[in-house]
């Protein structure tokens, strides 16, 4: 009889204690982030999950780059540019300090490797490439307007020490980010396997 009961605590509690735990009420952890700058919404609910000095002024950085390759991305899908496409590297671009891609001036970049050189080495370089490419000067794109009015950026490569500040909730990642979702179609019902 001893021996029945034994085997049986010795499966049924931790079963026992794991159900319980299961079922006791749990508090959600907080997110934590080293970043001095935070905003994270839920997509599907729009509850916002994170939100440190969110409305703290700091340098666009990356976000401006985030939008030179949102509009890169618009006109390969308009098809007014291709993966193919060369565009040539001035002497603007070149000179370019901080992160870079490394290209040389009066060379001819494909628009993949300056994608790539953007994202992958976060070149102000090849930002530049892009903005003189798509718009014959960065000035000139930075102002067009083709981002959008409530988001305007002052330089394709968004380097510090440039006039123009936002926060994490007024990102211009935040425009891209909103602008890309809701042009995503709908995925329709799951088909059966």
């Amino acid at each position: 009889m001893f021996f029945i009961y034994s085997r049986f605590c010795r499966h049924l509690l931790p079963l026992l204690a794991l159900t319980a735990f299961l079922l006791a009420p749990h508090q959600a952890r907080a997110i934590e982030t080293a970043a001095k700058e935070a905003f994270l919404v839920d997509f599907e609910t729009g509850a916002v999950l994170l939100e440190k000095n969110a409305d703290t002024p700091m340098p666009p950085s990356s976000m401006s780059k985030m939008m030179t390759i949102f509009m890169v991305f618009e006109q390969l899908r308009d098809s007014s540019l291709s993966l193919d496409d060369q565009l040539p590297v001035s002497v603007k671009a070149w000179r370019k300090g901080g992160s870079k891609m490394f290209v040389r001036e009066g060379d001819n970049v494909t628009v993949e490797d300056l994608i790539n050189g953007v994202i992958v080495h976060s070149g102000n370089d090849a930002c530049i490439v892009i903005a003189e490419g798509l718009a014959g000067s960065e000035e000139a794109f930075s102002s067009s307007g083709a981002i959008g009015e409530s988001a305007s950026i002052e330089a394709a490569a968004g380097k510090p020490g440039i006039s123009y500040v936002t926060s994490a909730i007024g990102s211009p990642a935040n425009w891209v980010l909103r602008t890309a979702i809701s042009r995503i179609p709908p995925a329709g019902p799951i088909p059966n396997m």
